[in-house]
């Protein structure tokens, strides 16, 4: 979710970056850097205007991706292609009986 419109009206507002932070469920060095961008461009006085959503985003930049974890599977890759998995796979795991 994009809270970058929310952090500028709560900095504007004079509350603090821990509790952003908190209120948010961000970090608050990600406010911290927020506060620094906007501070530099003045949007933090309360006498300019707000910036349209487009240039505010292109001014802070992309939005970062949460980390994306690897699959535990991905080191089998070879075992779950092989012919063994796909004919217990295909005859479902109930029907493959161990002797």
């Amino acid at each position: 979710m994009n809270y970058s419109r929310d952090i500028l009206y709560r900095l504007r507002s004079d509350q603090s970056e821990r509790t952003i932070a908190i209120d948010l469920g961000i970090s608050r060095v990600t406010v911290h850097k927020y506060k620094v961008t906007v501070e530099k461009e003045g949007f933090l006085e309360t006498e300019q205007e707000l910036p349209d959503l487009e240039r505010f985003v292109t001014l802070l930049g992309p939005v970062p991706q949460p980390p994306k974890s690897l699959s535990t599977l991905e080191t089998y890759g070879g075992v779950l292609d092989s012919k063994y998995f796909s004919r217990y796979y295909r005859n479902g795991c109930d029907n493959y009986h161990y002797h």
